[in-house]
């Protein structure tokens, strides 16, 4: 059975030259948390949603509403769309899922997309290192002074956006950064990388106390998802 990559939109929006961030956890929930913080603190309405036949038949409750796993939030004035997911998906449909934001990227005609990955054995100095598609995202990267990493294995939907973004013409930028030690949690990276997004996107809202706030409230909202999930799934299968 295919995966049916579907994605649906209940409202247009302006996005021309503007930005998608790639909400969906991978190595721990640092990514997830950083997206939902960001939808949380800035003026994002919700816009649609990703789907799939392959993906898990779960409703997410938020504020009494349910929702698809997979939304995506649009603030039209800073231009910024954000997929947001609590799920770790299966990395084999990490093509798919690429190939249907790339798609999304391309028809609103947007410059930049911005994903991030937790990676192990690379030297990142400054905490955040970063890769890119294109030569122009390098220059970006370089513009605002984070280190760009040379040599890498990316896995998953990151990893799908730099190599499919590089033969599409697409700017795809994907933030790295490590554990340096046992204190380096995803609320820590979570709030960090929120930072790092502000510097990429013009105008976007990132006052450090309100999000370290936020991020803290988010990464319980994420392991709660995740801990209701895998309990519906195990009352399902067995």
């Amino acid at each position: 059975m295919g995966s049916n990559i579907t994605i649906t939109e209940i409202k247009d929006f302006d996005l021309k030259d503007g930005y998608i961030i790639d909400g969906f956890p991978y190595e721990g929930y640092a990514g997830s948390i950083a997206a939902e913080s960001l939808v949380r603190t800035s003026n994002f309405e919700f816009a649609g949603f990703m789907d799939s036949d392959v993906f898990s038949p779960v409703s997410i409750i938020k504020d009494g509403v349910p929702n698809y796993p997979v939304s995506i939030f649009v603030n039209e004035k800073l231009k910024v769309a954000v997929f947001l997911s609590h799920f770790q998906l299966s990395e084999s449909i990490s093509k798919e899922i690429a190939a249907a934001i790339l798609q999304y990227a391309k028809k609103h005609q947007c410059k930049q997309i911005i994903s991030s990955m937790k990676v192990t054995g690379i030297k990142i100095p400054n905490g955040i290192g970063a890769i890119a598609s294109t030569d122009s995202a390098r220059d970006m990267i370089k513009k605002i002074g984070i280190d760009i990493t040379l040599n890498a294995t990316m896995r998953g939907i990151p990893g799908m956006l730099l190599v499919q973004g590089r033969f599409s013409n697409q700017d795809v930028i994907v933030l790295l950064f490590t554990e340096k030690s046992v204190k380096s949690t995803d609320l820590a990276h979570g709030a960090k990388l929120c930072l790092t997004i502000g510097r990429l996107i013009p105008k976007l809202p990132c006052n450090l106390k309100i999000i370290t706030n936020e991020t803290a409230k988010v990464e319980k909202l994420i392991k709660k998802t995740q801990k209701d999930s895998k309990h519906l799934k195990n009352a399902m299968y067995g």
